[in-house]
C-alpha cells in the first residue's frame, strides 16, 4: 500500500481553533454538523486585510509613514487601488502631516500619493532610473540625474534654434528651473535675470496643446480666441505659482537634509558611545578605544543589536590588540629616542669637561657612543625605570679608556690598509698587542691615498669619490667608517665593512708620478714635503685635446712632439691660459667691487632712515623720497663709489646728511612745480605756476585740488601688476606721496634745468577730467572753482546711464518685452559716488561699446540718494581694515602699516593717549589707495526710465 505524504508523517496536519474562524469559514453539513473550510496555504498573512472595513483600515494607515504607505501600495492590486483612490486622500495627508520636519503641503496640480513618492520615495531618476539622485527639481516635480539634465533640458536662448517651428510664447506657459550666476557689482551682467531651463517633454506637450487652441482660432470656432487667452492667463499664473512654491520646497529640502544629517550624526555618536562603553567594561583602555572611534564597525548610524555586537566583537578585539601593540611600540620608540638624546647630552657635557675642543674631531660621534654597550644597557632598560643624565655617569667613568683604545685600533687598522712592502710598514706593531700608540708615518707618505666607499660619502656630501689624504684627515673622518669600538671583548679586530676606507692604487700611482716629476724620493717624501715644494703641473691629455681642437691631425702632433717635445704644447696653451686667468681675475674683481658697493648701499639706507627718525615727523615720511632714490643721489654716491681700500661705515655719511634737508625741500618744490605744469593751459589757477626753479619758495598747488584735475601714472609695473589697471591719482596729498619713483631725486641738475619726464610718469587724463566735469555740472557746481573736498562734502550719488541701458535692454529683448519688464519691476542700478564714477569709467567704459560717452552719469533723485547713503552707513568701512594706518607719534608702522584699530591700540598703549584723534595721533598712509564702501543698489522709477 502506497503511503501519502500526510500518512508518512512528512507533512503535519494543521489544526485550527473554531473560535478564530469567521462565519464564512464555517459551512454546515447534511447531518447538521458544521464543516470547517480549510484556508488556502497560498494566501498570505495580509489576506485578511480585504475583509477589514475601510474606515478601520484608513485609521491604521494614518499611523504609517509615507514610505511605508508606498511600499504597502505595491504589495497587491487591491491595496494599490485602495490607497491610490480619492477616498484615501486623508490617509496621505495625515501621514505627511505626521512626518518630522513639517514637509510642504501637496500642490493642487498633483495627487498626495505622487507628492509623497516625490518627497520620500525611491531616489531614482524619473527618466533613466539612475540611483542615488537625492536632489529634487521642485520646478519640474521630478528627480533628474545630470545626464538627463544635459539631454532633456533646453536653455531659453537656444529654444528658437532647436525648435524653429514652435512659437516662443509657449515658454511663458511652461514651468522652468533657474540657474543664477554671480558677477561683481561693477559687471554689466550683475543684475541680469537668472537663466531659465525648460523640460523638453513639457515643450512638446505645451506645443501640442497650444497648437490645438490656435487651430480652433484658425477654423473660426466661436469662443476659441477667448479660450486661448484664458488658457494663457491660467498657465502664466500656474507657472508663477510653481516657481514661487519651488523656492519654498527647496528651502525645506535644505533644512530636511540638515535634520537628517544631524539624526545620522546623533545615531553614530550613540552607537560609538555604546560600543566604547561595552568595551570599557571588558577592561580595554580609553586610549586604545579612542583610536577605533572611526572604525568601520563603529562609524555607522545603525542601531546596535545583540547580533551585530556578537559579530563585530572578535574583529574589534583583534583591531584593538593591533592598535595597542602599535601604540606600545611607538611609546617605546619615543622613550628610547628621548633616552638617546639624554645620553648624547651627557656625552657632550663629558667632552666639555674632559677633552680640549681641538681634539673633538678625533672623537667618535654622538650616535656612535650612544650605541655603545655601556650606554645601551641604560637606554634599553625597562620602560618603568626613570632615566636621566645622571644615569649615565657610571658608563662615562670608563669611556675615556675605551676611546683611547678605539683611537689606537683605528690607527692600527688604517696602517694595516697600506699594501705590504710600503715604506715603514715594518713599524706596524702586532694587532692589539697593547694600548700603546702606533706609528702612523706610512699614512703621511705622499703616495698613501685612501678613498671612502660609503654611499653617503660618494654621492651626498662630497659629490663623488673624494680622496682622503694624511693621518689627520683619516683619523677625523666625518662619517662613522670605523665602528665604536672596533674590537670586541676578545681583542680581535672586526672585519671591515664593504663601505669603509680602501687604499686607492690608482691615486697612489698618480701621486708617485708627481713625486718623480719633481725628483723626490717616492719611499720617503711626505705630503708635507709636497706642500712645501708647491709645484705646478699640467695635464698632457688635456693639452692633446686642446691641440686637436686647433685642427692638427695625428701625424702633425707626432711630428711636433718629436721635434720640440712636450714644451711645444705648453707654449701653445700658455697664452690662452694667461688670457683666461686675466679674464677670471677681472670678473672676480668686478664681483668683489659689486659686493662692496652693495654693502655700502645697505649702510647708506639705515643712515638715511636714522636721519628721518631724528629730523622728520613719521606722518610726513610718505612725502619723502624713497631710500634707494636718496642712496643714488650724488652726495651719497661719492661715498659709496670711493676706492675699495677706504673703510666706509654709517658715520661716513654724516657729512652728506648735513645738507640733505635742504636738497629734499628743493626736491619737494620742484615736484610740486612739475605737477602743476602738467595741468593744461587755461585751467584755473594755472597762472599761479612760478617760473621753473626761481628759488626754493613753495608753489601754489590749488590747481591740483580742483575736482577736474585727475592724473594717471602710466608706469608699466604700476598700471598692470599692482593695481590691475591704470588707477587715477587725485589730490595733492596722493600726488606728492605717489608710491613709485615717477619723479627722480633730485629733479633738477646743477644748472637748475628741469629734466624731461620719462614716458612712464604722471599724465593729465583728459577723459577722466571730462567725466569729473560732467559730474560737477550735474550737482550745479562751478567747474572752474569747485574742489575735490567740496565734491566729497556734497557726497552726491550718481548712476551710470550706459549700464542702465544694458540692464534695461537685456539680451535679445524687444520693445514689448521692455514694456512688460518695466511693468513687472523697476530698473535696478548702482548708486555711485563721484570718485566711484571715475573708477567705474576706467574699468567698464574703456572695454565696452555701450560706455563710450564720458557724460554717461546722471544724478539720482533726492529720495533715492538719501536711501543709498542710509544703506551705505549700515555697511562697515573697508578702509578701517586696510593695513595702511600709521602712528603719527613714532615710526612703528611706517614700513609696515596696520589696521585702524591696531593704530588706535598702539597710540593708547605706547603713547598714553586715551582718546586718539585721526590726522593728529594716527593717519592713513597717503601712498595707498583708500577703499570705499561698495555702491548700493537702488530702483529707478518710471519717470527716470523714460529718459534712458
Amino acid at each position: 500500500m502506497v503511503q501519502t505524504r500526510r500518512q508518512s508523517g512528512k507533512l503535519s496536519i494543521p489544526r485550527y481553533n473554531e473560535d478564530d474562524l469567521s462565519d464564512e469559514e464555517r459551512v454546515g453539513g447534511a447531518n447538521g454538523r458544521r464543516k470547517i473550510r480549510r484556508p488556502n496555504p497560498k494566501d498570505g498573512k495580509l489576506s485578511i486585510l480585504s475583509s477589514i472595513p475601510l474606515d478601520i483600515l484608513f485609521e491604521i494607515f494614518t499611523h504609517l509613514s509615507p514610505k511605508d504607505l508606498l511600499t504597502l501600495s505595491r504589495t497587491s492590486r487591491i491595496l494599490r487601488s485602495t490607497l491610490l483612490s480619492k477616498n484615501a486622500t486623508t490617509v496621505w495627508k495625515r501621514s505627511l502631516a505626521n512626518m518630522p520636519g513639517s514637509p510642504p503641503a501637496c500642490p493642487k496640480d498633483i495627487s498626495e500619493a505622487r507628492w509623497a513618492e516625490l518627497l520620500y520615495g525611491a531616489t531614482n531618476c524619473h527618466i533613466c532610473g539612475a540611483v542615488n539622485i537625492f536632489n529634487i527639481d521642485f520646478s519640474f516635480r521630478r528627480r533628474l540625474c545630470l545626464s538627463c539634465k544635459k539631454t532633456n533640458l533646453v536653455y531659453s536662448s537656444k529654444f528658437s534654434k532647436k525648435f524653429p517651428e514652435f512659437d516662443p510664447l509657449i515658454l511663458d506657459l511652461i514651468p522652468y528651473a533657474t540657474i543664477s550666476g554671480s558677477y561683481p557689482p561693477n559687471h554689466k551682467l550683475h543684475n541680469k535675470p537668472p537663466s531659465k531651463y525648460f523640460l523638453e517633454s513639457d515643450i512638446y506637450s505645451m506645443a501640442q496643446t497650444f497648437g490645438l487652441l490656435a487651430k480652433n482660432i484658425h477654423m473660426r470656432k466661436p469662443g476659441a480666441k477667448a479660450k486661448l487667452e484664458e488658457f494663457k492667463k491660467e498657465r502664466a499664473e500656474f507657472v508663477k505659482d510653481v516657481a514661487e512654491y519651488a523656492k519654498v520646497c527647496e528651502g525645506w529640502a535644505v533644512e530636511e537634509n540638515k535634520r537628517l544629517s544631524g539624526l545620522k550624526d546623533e545615531a553614530v555618536t550613540n552607537r560609538r558611545n555604546e560600543i566604547i562603553s561595552r568595551l570599557r567594561s571588558l577592561g580595554y583602555d580609553q586610549t586604545d578605544l579612542n583610536a577605533i572611534s572611526w572604525s568601520r564597525f563603529v562609524h555607522q548610524y545603525k542601531d546596535l543589536t545583540a547580533r551585530s555586537w556578537n559579530i563585530m566583537l572578535p574583529q574589534l578585539e583583534s583591531e584593538l590588540k593591533e592598535r595597542r601593540e602599535a601604540r606600545l611600540r611607538a611609546e617605546r620608540n619615543q622613550l628610547i629616542y628621548n633616552r638617546k638624546r639624554l645620553a648624547a647630552s651627557a656625552y657632550r657635557n663629558w667632552k666639555v669637561k674632559n677633552i680640549p675642543r681641538r681634539d673633538w674631531p678625533l672623537l667618535p660621534q654622538d650616535f656612535q657612543v650612544v650605541a655603545w654597550e655601556g650606554f645601551e644597557g641604560v637606554i634599553e632598560a625597562h620602560s618603568d625605570v626613570v632615566v636621566g643624565e645622571e644615569s649615565f655617569e657610571e658608563a662615562l667613568g670608563g669611556l675615556e679608556e675605551v676611546i683611547e683604545k678605539w683611537k689606537v685600533d683605528k690607527k692600527r687598522k688604517l696602517v694595516s690598509l697600506v699594501p705590504v712592502g710600503a715604506p715603514s710598514s715594518s713599524s706596524i706593531s702586532e694587532p692589539h698587542a697593547g694600548p700603546q700608540d702606533v706609528d702612523t708615518s706610512p699614512l703621511d707618505l705622499a703616495t698613501s691615498i685612501f678613498a671612502c666607499r660609503r654611499p653617503c660619502c660618494k654621492s651626498i656630501r662630497c659629490g663623488g669619490l673624494p680622496p682622503v689624504l694624511g693621518a689627520a684627515q683619516l683619523l677625523s673622518n666625518t662619517y662613522p667608517c670605523f665602528p665604536f669600538p672596533i674590537s670586541d671583548g676578545g681583542s680581535t679586530p672586526q672585519v671591515a665593512a664593504p663601505f669603509e676606507f680602501r687604499f686607492n692604487e690608482d691615486l697612489s700611482r698618480v701621486a708617485k708620478s708627481l713625486v718623480e716629476c719633481i725628483g723626490g724620493d717616492v719611499e720617503r717624501m711626505t705630503m708635507k714635503d709636497m706642500d712645501e715644494r708647491d709645484a705646478r703641473f699640467f695635464c698632457v691629455s688635456c693639452s692633446r685635446v686642446e691641440r686637436s681642437r686647433l685642427g692638427e691631425d695625428d701625424d702633425q702632433r707626432q711630428q711636433r712632439d718629436e721635434e720640440k717635445g712636450l714644451e711645444v704644447g705648453w707654449n701653445i696653451i700658455l697664452p690662452k691660459l694667461e688670457s683666461e686667468i686675466q679674464a677670471r681675475r677681472e670678473a672676480r674683481a668686478r664681483v668683489e667691487r659689486s659686493q662692496l658697493i652693495y654693502s655700502r648701499r645697505r649702510l647708506a639706507g639705515p643712515a638715511y632712515r636714522n636721519w628721518k627718525v631724528k629730523n622728520i615727523p613719521p606722518k610726513d615720511w610718505p612725502l619723502l623720497p624713497q631710500d634707494f632714490q636718496v642712496v643714488s643721489w650724488e652726495g651719497f654716491d661719492s661715498v659709496i663709489e670711493a676706492a675699495s681700500d677706504v673703510v666706509v661705515g654709517e658715520e661716513s655719511f654724516e657729512g652728506v646728511l648735513g645738507g640733505l634737508e635742504e636738497v629734499i625741500e628743493k626736491w619737494k618744490v620742484d615736484k610740486k612745480r612739475k605737477l602743476v605744469s602738467l595741468v593744461p593751459v587755461g585751467t584755473p589757477s594755472s597762472s599761479s605756476i612760478s617760473e621753473p626753479h626761481a628759488g626754493p619758495q613753495d608753489v601754489d598747488t590749488s590747481s591740483l585740488e580742483l575736482a577736474t584735475s585727475i592724473f594717471i601714472c602710466t608706469r608699466p609695473y604700476y598700471s598692470s601688476v599692482r593695481y590691475g589697471g591704470i588707477p587715477p591719482v587725485m589730490g595733492t596729498a596722493q600726488l606728492l606721496s605717489h608710491t613709485y619713483p615717477c619723479f627722480p631725486f633730485p629733479i633738477s641738475d646743477g644748472d637748475s634745468t628741469t629734466q624731461v619726464a620719462p614716458s612712464f610718469e604722471f599724465r593729465f587724463s583728459e577723459d577722466l577730467s571730462s567725466v569729473a566735469k560732467s559730474l560737477v555740472e550735474s550737482v550745479g557746481g562751478d567747474v572752474e572753482r569747485i574742489m575735490m573736498k567740496d565734491m566729497d562734502k556734497r557726497d552726491a550719488r550718481f548712476f551710470c546711464v550706459g549700464c542702465a541701458r544694458v540692464e534695461r535692454s537685456g539680451p535679445g529683448e524687444g520693445d514689448a518685452q521692455h514694456q512688460q519688464r518695466d511693468e513687472e519691476r523697476r530698473l535696478e542700478v548702482g548708486a555711485l559716488s563721484w570718485r566711484a564714477c571715475i573708477n567705474h569709467f576706467m574699468t567698464i567704459h574703456r572695454t565696452q561699446e555701450e560706455h563710450q560717452d564720458p557724460s554717461d552719469f546722471r544724478l539720482l533723485p533726492p529720495i533715492l540718494e538719501e536711501q543709498a547713503i542710509a544703506q551705505e552707513c549700515c555697511e562697515p568701512d573697508p578702509s578701517f581694515g586696510q593695513s595702511a594706518w600709521l602712528c603719527a607719534c613714532c615710526d612703528c608702522h611706517v614700513y609696515r602699516g596696520t589696521t585702524r584699530d591696531g593704530a588706535i591700540t598702539h597710540v593708547q598703549t605706547q603713547h598714553g593717549v586715551e582718546n586718539p584723534l585721526e590726522d593728529e595721533h594716527f593717519v592713513f598712509d597717503s601712498r595707498i589707495t583708500k577703499l570705499f564702501r561698495p555702491p548700493q543698489i537702488v530702483r529707478l522709477d518710471e519717470e527716470v526710465m523714460l529718459g534712458l
